[in-house]
């Protein structure tokens, strides 16, 4: 969401290298702030603005709108336009602010790298500072709206990246466009249509993916262009075009805040064409606003005009770039307050630092007037060239050893003694199943297994999405996005299958975070919770457990810590954690005394130790693999002996070891 240019009336005010006036109005101020608020709003994960993210596109409508008035406005003045004058107004708008942000990211980084992953920051950070952001996202596949995980500190600059770009190309347009004579400037309005028209077709095209038509410059600027169409009407017919959009203004502010309040980001009428009718509505908005001029005290635009709608509006800019990862610096989880405290924090320390960065350097920059015009953007050149360097410079290791996690345990959580990894058989072969948890524990589990034990080869078939139950949607808590499992997830027989074909020794099954999330079966949500289902899951992992054993193999049943997902800027989501996670050990506990050679893998236990040395799980359910191996040598790897250990001693005995 990049800054839209501010119009200004007042006579002192500093003419910016000749820039039009066309007035200042403290109700687009105001409009801008009450878009900002619904951005912010739906970061926070207010459940009353699931539709928060629609203040990027009313932004994105906006910055059309005023941008193709003051060019109008140029090009009737003086029947031109300076490309290049244009160019440095907006460095010196947008550049300061996004420096700094970028620099303070930076900085933090190297201070605490555990706040971020260290993994993609990189390639993440200069495609923010290159104003790419939406297509590094797109071709890294970090998407935007992706659920649980530490996203990165400049995922909202996909943004900044759409306009940025919009603002490279459009100047050149109206350049080319009035070369034969100042009135070709009307020929904008069936450029802009027929820029909208293609962005629907692609949005169309496209629609099946929602993260392109989302983030795609392309599939985003219909959403401006209604704004340059509204900008040019504007100009061109007055009082013509104002008048209906004033008496509409009202009834598209509703649409506004009824869709901030009920429209979901996965609806399917985000990704087929939805945006791109929204952009209509807040172009009539905005004329609707505009049109009522800057003194009008009563009605919506008086509205919009009383404080504190116009100072969020100023800041806007700076706050929507600093929110993000102040929200994630400042998590409720790192903090260890409540959400009310939490969300103070986060927004009091926001609002002081956007307030700082907008009036004490954009605004002084803004004000710059170097006799040689060259020097602003060598000014920028030179910043971009350093905040480039800092994210050059190699990022401290986030692994944590094993003799940096306190002191070595002698016995496990159930209080059997730690023993050597070479005096217990562990086979050749060990096979990972279960889910996404599962995954990451086999990330940095697998070299550990088979660098210390009999075992010569580790096997991941656990897969990401894929729970004990599948085939059914997912979703973490409600209102939280839909998921749909993989087609590809295993059944029983399936496993069986796979376990004879691999000859495998020992299965390791975790299957420790979808298996809490709320399953929709027969177009209703249930979960453990539910009789009904919990006695399905029982029978689908009890039947799971026998396919795993058939070849002969010991299994290791991991058990559940305490869970509390959180959502990429530190929120709890999801409800009954608590219980869920006791159902489940209770079940796989029973299902385990049942068995001859499974047993419950004590990965609780392992967490539990882990946990009190280090932030293991920054989302409240997967650890972080960047953490390395040394929580696994420290505390995973004795318990995976031990869990080995008993379940050689019942195939021994020939009867489960009950309790």
């Amino acid at each position: 969401m990049a800054a839209p240019e501010t119009l200004t009336l007042s006579a002192d005010a500093a003419p910016d290298e000749g820039r039009p006036s066309l007035g200042y109005l403290a109700s687009l101020d105001g409009l801008r702030g009450v878009a900002v608020a619904a951005v912010v709003a739906y970061h926070l994960g207010f459940g009353w603005a699931k539709g928060g993210y629609l203040g990027v596109s009313l932004f994105f409508t906006l910055s059309g709108y005023l941008i193709s008035r003051l060019m109008v406005a140029e090009v009737h003045k003086t029947g031109r336009v300076d490309v290049g004058a244009f160019w440095r107004r907006r460095i010196k708008r947008l550049a300061p602010a996004s420096l700094v942000t970028l620099t303070a990211i930076v900085v933090v980084e190297h201070i605490n790298s555990t706040i971020w992953p260290t993994g993609g920051f990189r390639a993440s950070m200069l495609g923010a500072l290159l104003n790419v952001a939406n297509w590094q996202a797109l071709v890294s596949g970090n998407g935007y709206f992706d659920l649980l995980g530490v996203a990165s500190p400049v995922r909202h600059y996909w943004s900044l990246a759409i306009e940025e770009q919009f603002y490279l190309l459009f100047p050149v347009a109206v350049f080319l466009l009035i070369r034969q004579g100042r009135k070709r400037i009307d020929s904008l309005l069936p450029v802009a249509v027929a820029g909208i028209l293609v962005s629907l077709v692609l949005t169309l095209l496209l629609s099946s993916n929602a993260e392109r038509v989302y983030l795609g410059t392309d599939t985003r600027m219909a959403e401006v262009l209604f704004g340059v169409l509204a900008g040019v009407l504007h100009e061109r017919f007055g009082d013509r075009v104002t008048r209906p959009a004033f008496s509409l203004a009202p009834a598209a502010l509703g649409v506004f805040l009824v869709a901030v309040v009920m429209l979901s980001a996965q609806s399917p009428i985000i990704s087929h064409g939805g945006l791109i009718v929204g952009g209509a509505v807040w172009a009539v908005l905005i004329v609707g606003v505009a049109g009522q001029g800057p003194d009008v005290r009563i009605g919506l635009a008086g509205g919009l005009s009383a404080s504190p709608l116009p100072f969020l509006g100023r800041i806007s800019y700076a706050l929507y770039l600093v929110h993000w990862p102040i929200l994630q610096v400042f998590s409720q989880a790192r903090l260890g307050t409540g959400r009310a405290a939490t969300v103070a924090v986060q927004l009091a320390v926001s609002v002081g630092l956007a307030s700082a960065i907008t009036f004490g350097i954009e605004r002084p920059i803004r004000q710059w007037r170097p006799t040689v015009r060259a020097r602003v953007p060598l000014a920028w050149l030179a910043g971009t060239a350093v905040v480039a360097a800092l994210v050059m410079i190699p990022l401290p290791s986030p692994e944590a050893e094993a003799g940096e996690l306190g002191e070595t345990i002698t016995t496990v959580p159930g209080g059997a003694p730690v023993l050597a990894p070479s005096s217990v058989d562990f086979g050749t072969v060990i096979a990972g199943y279960g889910d996404s948890v599962g995954f990451t524990t086999a990330f940095v589990s697998s070299s550990w297994l088979t660098n210390n034990t009999s075992a010569e080869l580790f096997i991941g078939n656990a897969a990401l999405g894929c729970g004990t139950v599948i085939g059914v949607a997912l979703q973490v808590a409600p209102g939280q996005p839909r998921m749909e499992p993989p087609t590809t997830c295993m059944d029983a027989d399936d496993m069986a299958r796979k376990v004879a074909d691999e000859q495998t020794d020992v299965v390791i099954y975790q299957s420790e975070g979808i298996d809490l999330y709320d399953h929709e079966v027969d177009g209703a949500w249930t979960s453990l919770l539910d009789t009904e289902f919990e006695a399905r899951y029982r029978q689908t992992l009890a039947d799971k457990l026998d396919a795993l054993a058939s070849d002969g193999a010991t299994v290791l049943v991991g058990n559940v810590p305490p869970t509390a997902p959180l959502d990429s800027n530190g929120v709890r989501v999801g409800e009954n954690y608590e219980r869920r996670v006791q159902v489940l050990d209770r079940i796989i506990a029973e299902l385990a005394d049942e068995r001859e050679g499974v047993v419950v893998l004590d990965y609780a236990g392992a967490v539990a130790l882990a946990e009190q040395q280090l932030l293991l799980r920054p989302d409240g359910v997967h650890p972080n693999t960047e953490l390395g191996s040394g929580w696994v040598d420290a505390f995973m790897g004795p318990i995976y002996v031990d869990a080995q250990r008993r379940a050689l001693e019942e195939r021994e005995a020939g009867v489960p070891a009950l309790g």
